[in-house]
């Protein structure tokens, strides 16, 4: 016999307690059954059905533990005693919109528009209207963002004379920008 073989040997025959067993397992998958082999009977191998002792209480109805919303607050038309008690608040939008005045100065033009990202570039979507003094304005409701533009002044396209920035485009011209803060 070699040396290693002797030394497992001593060793297992320094052994007298009974070998370590795990504690059963109290709950059971739903899937499989889980079992543990011991030195009396070898691992089971097939899936069996839990017995009525393992098997886990079946769940009644619970109540949840947050009512919808509607359990909460009673709708006036629900219960018209109560409809003053009911105070409906405002949301604010999910977008807010920003109010921004466009202004031109051609006073000699017949007909001004304002096109750009904000109107799919339109010539005839946004329609200036001209003032007393010459100036062409129109106001529109936009998002907070980044847009640029163009005043399309009796079918001639240019840029805003007025603007902080304009950046070049496809055509080898410029737009203006206009940022829109909330």
């Amino acid at each position: 016999m070699n040396k290693a073989s002797k030394k497992d040997r001593k060793k297992t025959e320094e052994w007298d307690g009974p070998l370590p067993v795990k504690p059963p397992v109290e709950t059971f998958d739903t899937a499989y059954f889980i079992a543990e082999a011991t030195d009396d009977e070898p691992l089971e191998t097939t899936r069996r059905p839990p017995s009525p002792a393992e098997t886990p209480p079946t769940p009644t109805a619970v109540t949840p533990p947050l009512a919808p919303m509607a359990a909460l607050w009673p709708s006036p038309a629900a219960s018209p005693e109560k409809a003053s008690e009911v105070t409906q608040v405002p949301l604010p939008p999910a977008n807010p919109k920003i109010k921004v005045t466009f202004v031109l100065p051609e006073p000699e033009a017949r007909h001004v528009a304002l096109a750009g990202e904000f109107n799919n570039w339109s010539p005839d979507a946004t329609p200036m209207k001209r003032q007393a003094d010459g100036l062409w304005e129109t106001t529109l409701a936009l998002a907070p963002g980044r847009y640029e533009y163009k005043f399309v002044v009796d079918g001639q396209w240019i840029p805003d004379p007025r603007a902080r920035e304009s950046v070049g485009n496809q055509q080898g011209t410029l737009n203006s920008v206009v940022e829109v803060h909330a």
